[in-house]
């Protein structure tokens, strides 16, 4: 009784190892979830006069999956003012990790902070790019800003992200 036990036990576990296949590589992707920091410099142009203002800031996203995050941003502009803007957005993008490069799109909503405050709605798109497999990368982006009250703006964005 034992020896057909053990034999049973025995041909079983062959057969979950012919099942089993070769071994699952581990994950190779570019973009994964949690936590991100941005860093920017960006320039500025309002609607209507052509002249482009310059500007930075700071980012701190998270992303729930490779291609679903929230994304929090401070900015600020030299406009005839200094203008400070304050943001969350959400992020779609779509990774390509064979690339190393992911398309994305921004929408959101935020404030002018300073002078005359004012709500702003947020829309736009860009690229990002990273070096190595969870690594730190390089995005670019443009967004267009509608700002209540007050004269709109675009802001295109050049960056480093650094994944933790």
């Amino acid at each position: 009784m034992k020896r057909a036990t053990i034999t049973s036990i025995l041909a079983l576990a062959l057969l979950g190892l012919g099942w089993a296949g070769e071994p699952v590589p581990e994950d190779p992707s570019h973009f994964g979830a949690g936590f991100e920091l941005g860093v920017f410099g960006a320039g500025a142009v309002p609607d209507g006069s052509g002249n482009a203002e310059f500007g930075g800031g700071v980012s701190l996203a998270y992303f729930f999956t490779p291609e679903v995050g929230i994304d929090a941003s401070y900015g600020v502009f030299a406009f005839e003012d200094e203008i400070h803007t304050v943001s969350a957005d959400v992020v779609l993008r779509y990774p390509i990790s064979e690339a190393s490069i992911a398309p994305y799109l921004v929408v959101g909503g935020g404030g002018r902070v300073n002078g005359d405050a004012a709500a702003l709605y947020r829309l736009g798109g860009g690229l990002d790019v990273r070096f190595q497999p969870g690594g730190m990368g390089i995005f670019a982006d443009g967004i267009y800003n509608w700002v209540v009250g007050q004269e709109n703006f675009t802001v295109a964005r050049l960056g480093v992200r650094i994944p933790f």
